[in-house]
């Protein structure tokens, strides 16, 4: 259930089509090439696209936070997304990628839109988003994300260089970016049933307390401390080691939960139904996965189970999440 958000990527002339997980949270894209046997399908085939040339005999390696990962070369091509066409683009083609890559039949690859320093292959230089600005492709260096859930038949929107006012309601509501590495914004706690409940420990590759923002990233995580004060508000709540928190499927009452981002601690509420995942299949069905993870560290993740309740815009220019209630 609304476990990632696929759009397609045409590479090349003519164009081949891959199918990419749109992820905020890491800056690098790459596919899978003819060089790897046991990458998915389908693979690039350099050798019958015109536009392509090498970048550079170097290689590349990345590595995720969930362990997965990919590494192989580096080369330039067109690529094409939506009704946008970037040529000369530096890409990566992978030539191994981790098992669980190769078994995920939807997805071919990662299209980053992270910062320029979060990039391995590609550090210090302009984004894909940033670079479609620079020539005049798209109007701004920003992008708007609209996470469908599974009531919108999984449908999802990402638009470059404008948000799409049709798909939230209300103003958006502008978040500093405190570090540009990340999308992460200043976390100032949760308010669950009245009770505000804050991080005792540093969130952020920045010092601060800070949340990311992460379309790559299935679930909302957060430490042990608020994992537990939330999901104690849930009646019939049930905590495993190995699967993580259970929580009843039907709620009559459900709790509602505060985000407070920014610097004025600006509340994003969520209602706990929109954070109930598909059944445990356990003895008792009546139990679903909840959409908040604990995390090993201190860092706080807001994934799609947050992003999903809004829509959000991207901006590299002025450094700047804005958030505003989806339709």
């Amino acid at each position: 259930v609304d476990v990632e958000y696929i759009g397609e990527m045409q590479v090349g002339t003519p164009p081949q089509k891959f199918s990419m997980d749109f992820d905020t949270g890491s800056s690098d894209t790459w596919i899978p090439s003819t060089q790897c046997d046991r990458c998915s399908t389908p693979r690039f085939d350099a050798a019958k696209s015109s536009t392509f040339r090498n970048a550079s005999k170097d290689t590349w390696t990345l590595r995720y936070g969930d362990g997965s990962g990919a590494q192989g070369y580096s080369g330039y091509d067109t690529i094409r997304v939506g009704n946008v066409t970037v040529p000369d683009t530096l890409l990566g083609f992978a030539t191994k990628e981790s098992a669980d890559f190769a078994a995920d039949d939807a997805l071919d690859g990662i299209f980053g839109l992270g910062f320029p320093d979060l990039s391995f292959a590609n550090a210090g230089k302009l984004t894909i988003v940033q670079r479609m600005a620079q020539l005049g492709l798209i109007e701004s260096p920003i992008f708007g994300v609209w996470l469908g859930g599974s009531q919108d038949g999984g449908r999802g929107e990402l638009t470059f260089g404008e948000a799409n006012p049709a798909r939230y309601q209300g103003d958006l509501k502008y978040l500093k970016v405190t570090h540009e590495r990340y999308w992460e914004v200043e976390f100032g706690g949760l308010r669950v049933e009245n009770q505000t409940l804050r991080s005792n420990t540093s969130g952020s590759a920045s010092g601060g307390t800070n949340a990311i923002l992460d379309t790559g990233t299935t679930l909302i995580v957060v430490p042990p401390s608020l994992s537990r004060a939330i999901h104690e508000v849930v009646p019939g709540a049930i905590y495993n080691a190995s699967l993580g928190w259970s929580v009843p499927c039907d709620m009559a009452h459900p709790p509602v939960i505060d985000f407070m981002l920014g610097e004025d601690e600006t509340s994003f509420p969520v209602k706990f139904t929109d954070l109930i995942r598909e059944r445990t299949n356990a003895a008792n069905d009546s139990l679903c996965y909840s959409g908040v993870a604990e995390s090993p560290t201190s860092l706080i993740i807001l994934g799609d189970a947050f992003l999903k309740n809004f829509y959000a815009v991207f901006d590299y220019e002025q450094s700047r999440v804005g958030l505003a209630r989806s339709i």
